[in-house]
C-alpha cells in the first residue's frame, strides 16, 4: 500500500504540473525536462511536500538508482543533511543548489568528494607544472598555444607564446593538425621525437608527449639533447671497446657452467677459424686427452667459488689441427652461485713447439754426452792399455840401457857409448811421455 501511496502521490504532482496550462506553457515545460534531462549536474525535482516527482540522467549515474525506484519517494530516503545514500549503501557528500518554481523546488547536486579530489589532482598539477623541467604547452584544436609553465619559457627562450603556432617550435609542419585528431579520435597519448627550434634559432632534439583534452591537446616537450650526446658517447664508448676487445691477442669469452659459450671476441674465429654460431660449446673441440683435466678443473673452480689460471689444452681449429691455449679465468655468480666463467685464452702453440724442440734437443744432447763418456771411458782403457804393454818393454829398455853406459856389461867404444846414452835418453822421454 505504501509504495501505490508513494506512486499515486508522484502521479498527482506531476500532473500537478501539466494540468491547466496553455500550449506555450507546455512547449516551455517540455523545453525545461530536456534541458533537466541533458545538464551534467545531477538534478531532482521536488513537489511542495518534498516528494521527488522528476530527475534526470546525471542524478541516476550519481546515485545508481532507476528513475522509476525514486519517483514518489521522499527525499530523506536518499538525502540525509549534506549525504547523499547511493544505492550501493554508500554515502558521499555532496553541495547542492536550490531553484523554486511555483510549489516546486529543483535541486542541483555535486559530488563534493569529487570534486574536493579534483581539486587536489588540478593543484598537484600545478605543482608539477610549476616544478617539472619539461615544458608542458597547452594548444587549442588549431594547433595554437594558449597556455604555457615556467619550464616552456626556460626551454624556449619565449616569455610569450600567446598565438604562436606549436608547429612553429616543432619541426612538425601540419602534421600536428593530424596529431592533435589523431589523438582525440584514439583517446591516447600521440609520441613523437622531432626537432625543436628556440628563440635564438638554435635546435635541440626532443621527445614531445601529445595528450588530447577536450578535443584540443597538452603537448609535453623533454630535452633530449643530453640525452642523445649521452647515446651518442655510450655507443662511441662502445665501439672503442669492441675494437678494443677485438684486437688484443687473446681470445676472451664467457662460458657457462656446462661449457656452453655465451661470448667470445673476434679472435676466437681469427685464430681458429670457427664462426661462433658454429661452435655452441668448448667442450667439443677440446682435444680428447685433455678433455678429463680440463672439466675436472672446471668442476673444483666451480665448487670452491674462485676461478682458475694457467689451464693449458689444445683446442681443435676449422683445418682440423690442434692448437695449445692457455686459459685464466674467474667466476661468473648470481646470488652467490657460480653460473659460469669469463677469462681469457692465449695461444701457446708456438711456446709449446720451442719447448719440444728444447725437449727434442735435451734429449740429443743427453745421448750425445752418453756417447762421449763411453767414449771417454773407451779412451782411458784404451790409453792404459797402451801404457802398460809400452812400460814394460821399455822400462827393459832404459834398464839395459843404464847397464851399457855402466860398462856393466863390458867395454864400449866410443860410438857403441853414443849409441847407449841416446837409447837411455830416449827410453827416459817416452816413459815421460807415457807417463803424462
Amino acid at each position: 500500500m505504501a509504495d501505490e501511496q508513494k506512486a499515486v502521490e508522484g502521479q498527482l504532482q506531476l500532473s500537478d504540473i501539466n494540468q491547466d496550462v496553455t500550449e506555450p506553457q507546455k512547449q516551455t515545460i517540455n523545453k525545461f525536462k530536456l534541458l533537466f534531462d541533458s545538464l551534467r549536474e545531477a538534478g531532482i525535482v521536488l513537489n511542495d511536500k518534498k516528494v521527488i516527482i522528476e530527475l534526470n540522467n546525471s542524478f541516476e549515474l550519481l546515485s545508481g538508482y532507476q528513475r522509476s525506484e525514486l519517483i514518489g519517494s521522499k527525499l530523506s530516503k536518499i538525502l540525509n543533511k549534506n549525504k547523499l545514500k547511493k544505492k550501493n549503501g554508500t554515502s558521499i557528500e555532496i553541495g547542492f543548489t536550490e531553484l523554486t518554481i511555483d510549489n516546486s523546488a529543483v535541486l542541483l547536486l555535486s559530488n563534493l568528494s569529487q570534486r574536493r579530489h579534483l581539486d587536489q589532482n588540478t593543484e598537484l598539477l600545478r605543482v608539477i607544472e610549476g616544478t617539472t623541467q619539461d615544458a608542458i604547452l597547452r594548444i587549442d584544436k588549431n594547433g595554437r598555444i594558449i597556455e604555457w609553465n615556467v619550464a616552456a619559457k626556460k626551454m624556449f627562450g619565449k616569455e610569450d607564446f600567446t598565438g604562436i603556432g606549436i608547429k612553429d617550435l616543432m619541426g612538425w609542419g601540419s602534421k600536428i593538425n593530424q596529431l592533435i585528431k589523431k589523438a582525440a579520435a584514439e583517446n591516447r597519448v600521440q609520441k613523437n621525437e622531432t626537432n625543436c627550434v628556440r628563440a635564438d634559432g638554435t635546435n635541440f632534439e626532443a621527445e614531445v608527449n601529445l595528450l588530447p583534452v577536450d578535443g584540443a591537446a597538452v603537448c609535453i616537450v623533454k630535452d633530449v639533447s643530453e640525452r642523445t650526446k649521452l647515446k651518442e658517447q655510450i655507443t662511441q664508448a662502445k665501439e672503442v671497446y669492441q675494437q678494443l676487445v677485438d684486437n688484443v691477442t687473446d681470445i676472451i669469452f664467457v662460458i657457462d657452467k656446462q661449457g656452453e659459450i655465451q661470448y667470445s671476441n673476434y679472435q676466437f674465429e681469427k685464430q681458429l677459424g670457427h664462426k661462433p654460431e658454429t661452435v655452441k660449446s668448448i667442450v667439443s673441440i677440446i682435444h680428447p686427452d685433455d678433455l678429463s683435466n680440463v672439466i675436472n678443473i672446471l668442476n673444483k673452480a666451480q665448487n670452491e667459488g674462485k676461478g682458475f689460471r694457467d689451464l693449458e689444452f689444445r683446442l681443435q681449429n676449422s683445418k682440423k689441427r690442434w692448437v695449445y691455449f692457455s686459459a685464466n679465468a674467474v667466476p661468473v655468480k648470481e646470488l652467490q652461485t657460480v653460473t659460469g666463467f669469463r677469462g681469457t685464452m692465449r695461444n701457446i702453440d708456438e711456446k709449446k713447439k720451442a719447448e719440444d724442440k728444447t725437449e727434442q734437443i735435451r734429449r740429443e744432447l743427453e745421448r750425445q754426452n752418453k756417447e762421449l763418456m763411453e767414449l771417454n771411458r773407451l779412451k782411458s782403457e784404451f790409453v792404459s792399455n797402451v801404457s802398460h804393454d809400452l812400460r814394460t818393454p821399455l822400462t827393459n829398455i832404459q834398464g839395459y840401457a843404464s847397464l851399457l853406459n855402466s860398462k856393466s856389461l863390458g867395454l864400449l867404444n866410443k860410438e857403441q857409448t853414443e849409441a847407449a846414452e841416446i837409447i837411455h835418453k830416449e827410453a827416459i822421454r817416452e816413459a815421460k811421455l807415457i807417463n803424462d
